[in-house]
């Protein structure tokens, strides 16, 4: 009995001990953050893409912030899920953070059973969130959303659009469809290629960031937002020709869910203060990605929300796992 008791106070001293050194540890964790080795941004992309070059813009001012060597490392493949997996996997200390845009955030998840979900993240920061545009050859002869829904109709099946099953812009084109009642045929390309088929006149529609029209001298029907933008006053938004639709490509920082509280606030004012130095804000118009900065709570409501209406839309599709 005495040897029941004496083990049974053991463990629960052994228990409290290595709370103790639990809750130490991640105090000093905090507290000493980000001195001890250099922080790594995980990007879900091939290098030189459109994340990549985000990425590498902010990395510098991070560094300069915190006082930290910030690098950048990237795991592309599987519409970048292979990539979200592993930074979501990583150690909860804040030294390893992931860039991760709209698509492996709140698209690929609702497609296939992955090892991540929103649950797998703290958000600190979203840094860019651009509309996408409606585009089509110069020489097709739609010029409106009038234009195009008028010939849908027309010709059901028989118009194409592009864009990689479960993307942002494959995602537009299904709710642009599913808005005007219309039926379209969808070919699995990215910008590179389908500027090609358009060329050939075998693919009639696509959606992406502005930047593609001037690179494949396209035309532009109309942004998937909810008002023009200033630096395309002729191109008028979704919602004036009465549906809002609005769609875009947003990207942000994320670390693992068990990071400290205390140091997902550091990276979250040094994120304030990367996005307004004057490097920074030259840099991301060389790379055309406009700023659209929130902090954690917005950016966490706003993740959550994204998630929801992508869910949806493809539910209705029929395309969720």
């Amino acid at each position: 009995m005495l040897r029941d008791k004496r083990e049974k106070k053991f463990v629960q001293v052994a228990v409290m001990a290595a709370v103790g050194v639990a809750l130490a540890m991640g105090a000093a964790t905090a507290a000493d953050y980000p001195k001890r080795k250099p922080i790594t941004i995980v990007v879900p992309f091939k290098a030189g893409g459109g994340s990549d070059n985000v990425a590498r813009v902010v990395a510098p001012e991070l560094a300069a912030i915190l006082g930290q060597d910030v690098i950048v490392k990237n795991i592309g493949g599987a519409g970048g899920t292979i990539g979200t997996a592993d930074a979501a996997a990583a150690k909860g200390d804040g030294y390893t953070l992931g860039y991760i845009p709209v698509g492996p955030m709140v698209s690929q998840p609702h497609l296939r059973n992955l090892p991540f979900g929103l649950e797998s993240f703290k958000y600190v920061c979203r840094i860019t969130d651009g509309p996408i545009v409606l585009m089509t050859p110069k020489e097709s002869g739609f010029k409106t959303v009038d234009d195009v829904v008028k010939g849908a109709k027309a010709k059901p099946n028989k118009l194409v659009f592009t864009g990689p099953v479960g993307s942002v812009p494959y995602i537009s084109m299904l709710a642009f469809n599913g808005a005007w009642g219309l039926k379209m045929k969808t070919l699995p390309l990215n910008s590179a290629d389908t500027a090609k088929n358009m060329a050939g006149g075998l693919v009639h529609f696509h959606a992406a960031q502005p930047n593609v029209m001037g690179r494949y001298d396209l035309h532009g029907i109309t942004f998937f937002s909810g008002e023009r933008l200033a630096e395309y006053p002729d191109i008028p938004a979704a919602k004036e020709s009465g549906h809002d639709l609005q769609y875009s490509i947003w990207a942000g920082l994320n670390v693992p869910s068990s990071t400290p509280d205390d140091v997902v606030a550091v990276l979250e004012e040094a994120c304030a203060k990367a996005v307004k130095t004057d490097r920074f804000i030259k840099n991301m118009k060389r790379v055309q990605a406009p700023i659209a900065y929130q902090g954690v709570k917005d950016y966490t409501a706003f993740v959550k929300e994204q998630f929801a209406t992508y869910g949806d839309i493809l539910t209705k599709a029929g395309l969720k796992k």
